[in-house]
């Protein structure tokens, strides 16, 4: 199986706004999805949620760097029989970045980047289902 990084696919944009954003009022830090948007808290050893459910179309994840290293976040998932992956830079503790992107249905790996992180616990699954 071939891996494909960074590459566009038509029914895919992902967009790193490389921006630091606001916190959605109703998060309070905490990680969740509501109305479109996807808040990820990338704690010591967590993402906030194991497994999440979200409908198929636009989606803007936050992602906020909740713990006291650095982390990052990285989505991987597989189409037609190719690797794919997008995600943040290395966010400094209480650092925020954006993500926005359209996904079809499928499964969705999240996990932070950073060597060791992802095996002490820091990976979630994303699941999107149909509208």
């Amino acid at each position: 199986m071939g891996r494909r990084v960074g590459k566009s696919v038509p029914w895919m944009l992902a967009l790193a706004l490389g921006i630091l954003a606001p916190i959605p009022a109703w998060a309070h830090g905490q990680a969740g999805y509501r109305d479109g948007v996807l808040e990820v808290v990338l704690n010591q050893w967590s993402l906030g949620f194991e497994t999440i459910e979200v409908p198929a179309g636009e989606l803007t994840l936050h992602v906020v760097n909740g713990g006291t290293l650095q982390h990052n976040l990285r989505v991987e998932f597989e189409r037609g029989g190719q690797e794919y992956e997008f995600g943040t830079p290395l966010l400094a503790p209480g650092e925020a970045h954006v993500l926005m992107a359209a996904l079809p249905p499928g499964e969705y790996e999240l996990y932070c980047a950073v060597p060791g992180h992802k095996e002490a616990g820091m990976m979630a699954f994303l699941r999107v289902v149909p509208r």
